[in-house]
């Protein structure tokens, strides 16, 4: 059937005492969900795709660059690519937001 494509989900914990990750990968794209503890960070980092972040749950700080910008739940922030940027949950309830990306062919 045409438009047929796989559907994969992982559960990453690679800092269990500071984040979740899920990801959903569909179509060559990725949605991941993160949940982020409270009063933890998420590793700075930049990579050659931008990303689409939106908050669903909790408050919290996109850094893009030297940007500090306010994660609410239903805000949403465009990270360029090649773009420093770090997620901080200075609370202490959990933040949970989607990261949207697809990686560019290369």
């Amino acid at each position: 059937m045409p438009g047929d494509f796989e559907v994969n989900y992982t559960v990453r914990r690679d800092e269990p005492d500071r984040y979740v990750v899920e990801d959903i990968e569909i179509g060559g794209a990725t949605v991941s969900r993160t949940t982020l503890f409270a009063g933890k960070f998420t590793f700075g980092h930049c990579h050659p795709h931008p990303e689409l972040y939106i908050c669903i749950k909790g408050n919290g700080i996109l850094k893009i660059g030297d940007e500090e910008l306010q994660l609410s739940p239903g805000s949403a922030y465009w990270t360029p690519a090649d773009s420093y940027h770090q997620v901080y949950n200075p609370n202490i309830q959990t933040l949970v937001f989607l990261c949207i990306w697809k990686p560019i062919p290369g």
